[in-house]
């Protein structure tokens, strides 16, 4: 349960990791475009886990309340990430328009110099 929690954990500070410059921007993009199927993957491995528990149940196993606990608050993840997700695509869209823009801007002065070197 704890490697399906840092990979939640990881998950979502690289999807609400705001992006400095262009290249962030495209690793952040292309890291949101498969974050479903990680998402996927994570919750799969959380339905094992219910089935541990549950078959240990059958033998009366004892849990820890940490265990539990823990587990019940993995379950809330999927909706977590669905939601970070939603706002890491947004806000790349956001910073898609500042680059774009800053592009532009040093581009045409990029032209202005050249025209003064002719």
């Amino acid at each position: 349960m704890n490697e399906v929690y840092k990979h939640f954990s990881t998950m979502q500070d690289k999807i609400t990791h705001e992006p400095k410059d262009e290249r962030e921007l495209m690793d952040s993009k292309e890291f949101i475009a498969g974050a479903d199927k990680m998402s996927l993957n994570n919750q799969e491995i959380l339905k094992e886990v219910e089935l541990h528990f549950k078959m240990l149940e059958e033998f009366s196993y004892m849990y820890k309340d940490i265990d539990i606990e823990s587990y019940w608050f993995m379950k809330v993840w999927p909706t977590k990430i669905s939601a970070c997700l939603t706002d890491g695509k947004n806000t790349m869209a956001e910073k898609n328009d500042i680059f774009s823009a800053k592009l532009e801007q040093e581009k045409e002065l990029f032209s202005k110099q050249i025209t003064q070197f002719q």
